[in-house]
Formats: structure tokens, sequence, C-alpha cells
């Protein structure tokens, strides 16, 4: 076991040991923030970023709550069918004729 005599006595440990524990905590924040802010959930974002859990609740989020690849293709391909649709749908209207408003010329008033 170390003793705090011992970390006096060298601190160069302790610096790499800090810098080791900050570049990890930074590694996994970073993904973290990252992910949930591109799945649009802000409250996970705010919770990542304020609490320090040396990389615990980033890696937790990461595993568990953050969406699959699969689910993101399939919610962006639903999207894309979505607007194929709307294309479609548009592109049938302007197919379809339209009925003209055609003044109507009565016999009748031609002869008078």
């Amino acid at each position: 076991m170390i003793s705090v005599y011992e970390l006096y006595q060298h601190p160069l440990k302790v610096v790499l040991g800090l810098l080791v524990v900050v570049l990890w905590e930074l590694f996994w924040k970073g993904l973290a923030l990252w992910h949930s802010a591109k799945e649009g959930r802000k409250r996970w974002f705010v919770v990542i970023l304020i609490v320090n859990s040396l990389g615990i609740l980033p890696i937790i989020y990461l595993i568990w709550f953050r969406k699959k690849k699969e689910e993101v293709i399939d919610e962006n391909n639903s999207g894309v069918e979505e607007a194929e649709e709307k294309e479609e749908k548009v592109e049938a209207k302007k197919k379809t004729p339209r009925k003209k408003k055609v003044n109507a010329i009565k016999e009748e008033d031609l002869e008078e």
C-alpha cells in the first residue's frame, strides 16, 4: 500500500497518476457528451457534463442508454421513405388534370 509519505517523496508519480485519471475521464466524458448531443438527449448531456465519476457514468450511458446503430438507421430510413411518399403524392396531384374554369358562352348570347 502506498503511504502519503511515499507520494510526498515522489511527486512525479502523483502528477502522472492524476494525468492518467484526467485523460480517462476526458475521453469517456467527451464520447458520451458527443453521443447524447447527437441524439438530442439534453438531460443526459447536462448530467454527464456536471457529474465527475471517473468515467463510470459516461460508460453506463454509452452501454445501456445510447441508441444503437440499427435504431438510428431505421429512424433515418423511415424519414426518407415518408419524404418519398410525400413527393409521390405531390407528383400524382400534378399529373391529374385540373378543371379549368371556362366562361361558358351560351349559344343564345351569340345569337344576340
